[in-house]
């Protein structure tokens, strides 16, 4: 388990779902990364569930990504 990473935006559609999944599944809560930024004025919201995309488009995110990919950037 000290190799699972999860993540999900708070505003998601199924942020819920996916934190109890999330714990069901045993993944370490620093593992968890949940995201909270707004939507990119660049990236109009799309959809029924806007924040789910953001989470890997937003460039605000890419110290989480390197964390849950197992390097920090500089």
């Amino acid at each position: 388990m000290d190799r699972w990473y999860a993540e999900y935006h708070a505003r998601e559609n199924a942020a819920d779902k996916l934190a109890r999944a999330y714990g069901a599944l045993g993944i370490p809560e620093d593992h968890i990364r949940v995201f909270n930024l707004d939507l990119l004025s660049s990236e109009p919201a799309k959809g029924d569930n806007p924040f789910h995309p953001s989470t890997i488009t937003n460039k605000g995110y890419a110290g989480e990504w390197a964390f849950m990919f197992g390097r920090m950037l500089n």
